[in-house]
């Protein structure tokens, strides 16, 4: 993994911690602001959107997590690769 992939993967795990925490508070606006005062089918919308940014920035964050993983294990393969040829 070069330089400008694990930038991208920093952009992408900052952007997934942010889309998780608007999506919560969109959850929690949507059932305990919006469904007492706008009725259940606005709430309930506004809830379901919020779950979408929720699990999107878990996407996000799992997707950085698992490229991660992959670069330390070619990382290591690589140095027993190394290792054993000399």
């Amino acid at each position: 993994m070069n330089s400008d992939e694990r930038a991208f993967n920093k952009i992408l795990r900052a952007a997934g911690v942010f889309l998780v925490i608007i999506g919560l508070l969109s959850i929690w606006r949507g059932i305990f602001r919006l469904m007492p005062f706008a009725g259940f089918q606005y709430g309930l919308v506004f809830s379901i959107v919020g779950g979408c940014f929720a699990l999107l920035g878990v996407v996000f964050l799992v997707m950085t997590v698992r490229k991660e993983k992959q670069w330390k294990k070619a990382l290591e393969e690589e140095k027993a690769r190394s290792e054993e040829e000399s």
